[in-house]
């Protein structure tokens, strides 16, 4: 299975799956998948209420509702606080992380021991 997994990534075009990891809904799970996995429980509680059903159609409406709060959640949450990531990490004259830490001033092991 790992081999597939490896081999899918490797070489998209040329593999079976290479159509559906292609796919734009399959991207757009990607994207959201973050959000799937934080709002799963929750999505599964409320469409449990309002079903009153066990198997196949709770866990389609759970899916389909799970899908939906996690592409708003990205939207309107995760987006944005990406931009903000991306727009403040590249202010003009902020040093790079690596080159932050490299100013410091490095003891050495006899400096440390003393």
């Amino acid at each position: 299975m790992t081999w597939l997994v490896v081999a899918c990534v490797l070489h998209p075009d040329h593999q079976p799956l290479g159509q559906v990891l292609t796919n734009p809904f399959v991207k757009h799970i990607g994207v959201v998948s973050y959000g799937i996995y934080l709002m799963h429980m929750l999505c599964i509680n409320l469409v449990r209420r309002l079903v009153h059903h066990q198997g196949p159609l709770l866990f389609l409406c759970a899916l389909a509702v799970g899908i939906a709060v996690a592409t708003l959640s990205y939207r309107f949450f995760e987006s944005p606080f990406l931009r903000l990531k991306n727009r403040i990490a590249k202010r003009p004259g902020d040093l790079p992380g690596d080159a932050a830490l490299s100013k410091r001033p490095r003891l050495s092991v006899g400096a440390a021991i003393e």
